[in-house]
């Protein structure tokens, strides 16, 4: 036998959300929401989730050799890939 014990909506609404809209280290709770079928008991239980801290390697490659007088180029690489955001930037200075 195969099928769908209660098709979509049968068991009534669950709903889902939370209101944190950040990223900060912290744990945010998880709403729900039920509109409820009288065909069915429906326990729901709140939840939280966790947005937890990420390591992040910077490594530097600059030029070494004698001064010249002329610019050389510096670069930074950010690993690991996944603990890199779309909007991490990185500032080096120079001068102490």
């Amino acid at each position: 036998m195969t099928g769908t014990l209660a098709a979509d909506g049968d068991l009534g609404d669950i709903q889902a959300t939370t209101t944190a809209n950040t990223s900060v280290v912290d744990t945010y709770p998880i709403n729900m929401s039920y509109t409820s079928n009288d065909n069915y008991t429906v326990t729901v239980v709140q939840g939280s989730y966790r947005v937890s801290a990420a390591t992040l390697v910077v490594s530097p490659q600059g030029w070494s050799g004698t001064y010249d007088g002329v610019s050389h180029a510096a670069a930074v690489s950010l690993a690991p890939e996944a603990a890199i955001a779309d909007s991490v930037k990185v500032w080096w200075s120079t001068s102490g």
